[in-house]
């Protein structure tokens, strides 16, 4: 029986938990009638396909790609220096304490009756410092620093996606690939025999030289797709194990066949597209734009600020030594102080002026940025439903051609029609029934992938979960 599993496009996490840990432990077929009653009890109208519901290796593979890629480490380390720095901005407020002490040795030699000597010295401060008021200037920038790492996670998140997207299209294109291969070997096989056998009527004067010669042409168009595919299932290899970042778990693959799902129809695609109208876009790109600029806000708040008076306590202890003017008497003084520091930036020559205009402006890019990437997002949305609509017809255009070639094959093939159809017609019938199989394939992986990337515009991804 044909599996297949929904993901719910209202808000209907609680049901799809449940439905997730049936599907671990009930028959298949009960599967199918209880996502059915899910999908009825929760409003929703349609679903989403998931390649990981029906390829069973897929999803280790992308649990093993969030931990183990190198480009989501490299992001992970982004948002962990972003996290230093908040953590740094946060510090400009506390308490400082500095200790300085140096012992030094020397020797002098005077004018006065103070014969030449050597001197040694022990000089040492040791100072408390507090910031007391700023007039929120380094609030700002704590916050700024905050938002920036939670901008930084959003980005994460973001390329989370992508990246495990990416790997669901490479795994599906390697099965696309190794199941395009054997099904090109199983109509090969068929159509080198058929040539072979014409070959045979040709020694026994039966069949002309000129049409074995342009039959056998035509066979080696299947040798370069041979070739092709070996290739592309190499590459695709190569790739996985870039993206998951660990080959020894690519290597464990077993390659299983392309299987069968439902398709939406273009009916139950319309009510999709209004779903998720009705949801609107929930992207992190959106929401890391909308940080940035909030950021860039804050900072330029503190710069506006900088020019107001600013207060410090200040406290500290030293030490030093004090020499007689006119003798080799000396002695060591020990001393404290507090009180508070007044720190005024009166006039910079305009730089203040000019970081905060450049914060500004980075805060309208921003902004703008995200209204670029709203107005981007709503545009691939649209055209993803729409090649989701061709590409159902396309899959009940393609069943029907291959149905049809099929039938007109078994019927060729007949001892009946063995005079009515030329040799090289029945190798070419072969051959297009052969490329048919492998179109509906493709088509086939399109409908996942361009499933997924829409999914990736509107819902969490079910294995990243961000």
């Amino acid at each position: 029986m044909r599996f297949f599993a929904t993901r719910l496009l209202l808000d209907g996490s609680f049901l799809m938990t449940v439905q997730r840990f049936i599907i671990s432990i009930v028959p298949r077929w009960f599967v199918g009638v209880f996502s059915v009653l899910t999908f009825l009890s929760s409003g929703a109208q349609t679903s989403i396909l998931y390649p990981e519901d029906i390829f069973t290796e897929l999803r280790p593979l992308l649990e093993t790609a969030i931990d183990s890629a190198s480009s989501l480490e490299k992001k992970r380390w982004v948002s962990r220096e972003r996290e230093a720095q908040s953590l740094s901005a946060d510090a400009q407020n506390q308490m400082r304490i500095y200790l300085n002490a140096r012992m030094i040795t020397g020797y002098e030699s005077r004018t006065d009756d103070v014969e030449n000597r050597s001197t040694a010295t022990v000089n040492s401060n040791f100072s408390v410092s507090k910031p007391l008021y700023y007039w929120g200037a380094l609030d700002d920038i704590a916050e700024s620093r905050a938002l920036l790492k939670d901008a930084s996670d959003f980005d994460y998140a973001e390329s989370l996606r992508a990246h495990l997207n990416q790997v669901r299209k490479t795994y599906m294109e390697w099965s696309l690939s190794r199941r395009q291969l054997e099904i090109l070997d199983e109509n090969a096989v068929l159509a080198a025999q058929f040539v072979e056998n014409q070959r045979k009527l040709f020694e026994a004067g039966q069949q002309s030289e000129q049409s074995i010669l342009e039959m056998e042409v035509r066979l080696q168009s299947t040798d370069e797709q041979r070739a092709q595919l070996d290739r592309d299932i190499g590459w695709l290899r190569e790739q996985l194990i870039i993206l998951v970042g660990d080959e020894e778990r690519v290597d464990q693959l077993e390659g299983l066949s392309f299987p069968e799902f439902e398709m939406m129809t273009e009916t139950e695609i319309s009510e999709l597209k209004t779903a998720l109208e009705k949801i609107g876009l929930s992207t992190p790109m959106l929401e890391r734009e909308s940080l940035y600029a909030e950021a860039e806000a804050k900072y330029a708040d503190s710069i506006e600020k900088r020019h107001r008076p600013n207060l410090d306590m200040v406290a500290g202890l030293f030490t030093d030594r004090i020499d007689a003017a006119n003798s080799s008497d000396s002695a060591y003084r020990f001393g404290g102080y507090a009180g508070v520091e007044v720190r005024w930036n009166i006039f910079d020559g305009n730089r203040d002026r000019g970081e905060r205009m450049a914060a500004m402006a980075r805060k309208r890019q921003r902004e703008y940025s995200k209204i670029e990437a709203a107005a981007y997002l709503n545009g691939q949305a649209e055209r993803t439903l729409a090649e989701l609509k061709y590409i159902v017809r396309q899959v009940q255009t393609r069943t029907t051609q291959v149905d049809l070639l099929a039938r007109r094959l078994k019927l060729a093939e007949t001892p009946e029609a063995s005079g009515l159809i030329a040799p090289i017609d029945l190798l070419e019938l072969r051959l297009d029934y052969l490329n048919a199989q492998q179109a509906i394939l493709v088509s086939r992986v399109d409908y996942l992938i361009n499933l997924t990337n829409l999914a990736a515009m509107y819902y969490d991804d079910p294995v990243g979960g961000v």
